[in-house]
């Protein structure tokens, strides 16, 4: 949410930079108008009958109003400059904030993501117990799902969802009664793992001799796939951190 009021932070600085800069540019249309206006009245034949005294004390007063206005032109146009160069800067500070911030919001499951991965499917085995063994033996445990998933983090998983639940720091994996608790969803098997990465080196790290899909497969269904494109939707749910707060900037 803090992330969220940043950007709606830089925005309104950006609006107000903006407006800034059309008044600026308003004003100094107006003065040129109004310059226009002057030399018009001064080209007008309505002081025929004035004396040449006058004439030129009116001649000098125009003369020195339009000098004074030309200063002001100058002025605005030098302040404009000075705005239009700011809000140059802005957009490239903006652009790269905006860069930060979408890692930041990937990184924290807060946006859905697409890329190349895999698809592993999880079951309850089918097998019939031998004397002696627990039915338990063969349905899957949040155990077993814990071990899946920190083989995709340790191969290098950017992304992970679970039943279309994005993994995310406070995520929770756990047994609840024949179902797992996900995020605080009540979800039951089969359960559908899409990881984003690298797809061979993802595929590896479960299949390789002796590894966790192997131990799993012998009382569980386990299946892997690569795949060229998978979706990894946002978390839906509110973060909201009451005890952690970033530090202070060291000098």
């Amino acid at each position: 949410m803090k992330i969220r009021r940043c950007l709606k932070n830089m925005n309104s600085k950006w609006k107000a930079q903006i407006a800034m800069g059309l008044v600026c540019l308003l004003l100094g249309f107006s003065i040129t108008i109004q310059l226009r206006s002057v030399k018009k009245n001064n080209g007008a034949g309505s002081i025929s009958g004035l004396r040449a005294g006058e004439i030129q004390s009116m001649y000098r007063k125009e003369k020195e109003k339009n000098e004074a206005l030309y200063l002001e032109l100058e002025t605005v146009q030098s302040r404009l400059d000075q705005y239009m160069s700011s809000v140059e800067d802005t957009n490239t500070t903006t652009k790269l904030m905006k860069e930060q911030l979408d890692n930041a919001e990937v990184l924290a499951g807060l946006k859905e993501v697409e890329g190349p991965g895999v698809v592993v499917k999880m079951n309850d085995g089918t097998q019939t117990p031998l004397p002696g063994e627990p039915e338990s033996l063969y349905w899957l445990h949040d155990s077993d799902i814990l071990l899946v998933i920190n083989e995709l983090k340790d191969a290098g998983a950017e992304a992970i969802s679970i039943n279309g639940e994005r993994l995310t720091s406070i995520s929770e994996i756990r047994c609840v009664g024949s179902v797992l608790s996900i995020n605080n969803v009540r979800i039951g098997a089969p359960f559908i793992i899409n990881a984003i990465g690298d797809a061979k080196t993802l595929e590896s790290a479960l299949l390789f001799k002796g590894g966790v899909v192997a131990d799993i497969a012998a009382y569980c269904e386990v299946d892997v796939k690569t795949a060229e494109s998978i979706t990894v939707p946002a978390y839906k749910g509110a973060i909201n951190f009451k005890y952690a707060t970033p530090t202070a900037a060291k000098k």
